[in-house]
């Protein structure tokens, strides 16, 4: 099936893209970094939970346990690898001669 041109949206111009503010990229910024913040939160709290209940004998079943701590764990090393990434990053920048 071929498409006609004029049914392909166009592309958006480098104009349009340079009128966002700069306030505006860093609010996106701190929604992303807060929403990651807050599912690390969350998942820690989930696997905490269902080791209370394990450990109350209120568990159903141990392999959802075990599931959720390792989801917990890789979560927990992944906040901690891109946490480094960026102090790297930023040391970078900063050994930058100007």
């Amino acid at each position: 099936m071929v498409l006609s041109i004029q049914s392909v949206n166009p592309i958006q111009t480098n104009a349009s893209v340079g009128t966002s503010s700069a306030s505006s990229v860093g609010n996106g910024f701190k929604d992303a970094l807060s929403q990651a913040i807050g599912s690390l939160n969350s998942t820690q709290t989930e696997a905490n939970n269902q080791v209370a209940q394990l450990i109350n004998g209120n568990a159903s079943d141990l392999s959802n346990v075990t599931i959720a701590l390792e989801k917990s764990d890789l979560t927990l090393k992944l906040a901690v690898n891109v946490r480094d990434k960026v102090v790297n990053a930023y040391q970078e920048v900063m050994r930058m001669q100007v």
